[in-house]
């Protein structure tokens, strides 16, 4: 958002797809404001899951070829690069700092050259063959008959009670889709 006008009771805003927006100064005084225009060149971070198998040769070979792309466009980047590690679990959450050159009051270019790097570190993490796998995960399939199933909603299945459904537990699958409603018995 940018400031568009600031007034006695309110200031507008003005959001990045047009939409003008007015906030009264008491709200607005109990918020912090960044002035994006005024702010040297700016920094982002960028988090990358990889494989916890991944040798450091690896990862040191990404950090190597980021910072040769980064030297490469250094109009638009500070050659700086450290990769750190965030997280070690079941995989590895690794962050890479970039500082843009610029701030980033056109978000049109800064997106641009987000992009740009992420392409690049698409690229590499693939060259080099470093890869990521979610964990595998539990899916149960029964049969059933189509009649066991009532049409009468749209977004719900409801199950008769003889249905060999009929003790599912939402709570236990993270793929559930959509609702299980059990008929009362009779």
């Amino acid at each position: 958002m940018f400031v568009r006008e600031v007034g006695l009771n309110s200031t507008m805003f003005v959001t990045w797809d047009g939409k003008r927006m007015y906030y009264p100064n008491n709200v607005i005084s109990q918020k912090p404001i960044h002035n994006v225009r005024r702010s040297p060149n700016m920094s982002e971070k960028i988090v990358l899951n990889i494989d916890c198998y991944t040798p450091q040769a690896k990862i040191l070979e990404l950090r190597a070829r980021m910072r040769n792309f980064l030297v490469k466009e250094s109009k638009e980047f500070s050659p700086d690069l450290e990769i750190q590690i965030q997280e070690m679990d079941v995989k590895l959450k690794i962050s890479m700092v970039i500082e843009h050159k610029g701030n980033w009051q056109d978000s049109g270019r800064r997106w641009a050259r987000r992009t740009k790097f992420n392409f690049a570190l698409k690229e590499a993490v693939e060259e080099i063959g470093i890869k990521y796998y979610a964990l595998p995960q539990r899916l149960e399939i029964s049969s059933r008959d189509l009649s066991d199933f009532d049409s009468d909603q749209a977004d719900q299945a409801t199950l008769r009670p003889s249905s060999p459904l009929r003790h599912y537990n939402s709570d236990e699958h993270s793929l559930n889709r959509r609702r299980t409603v059990l008929r009362p018995q009779d």
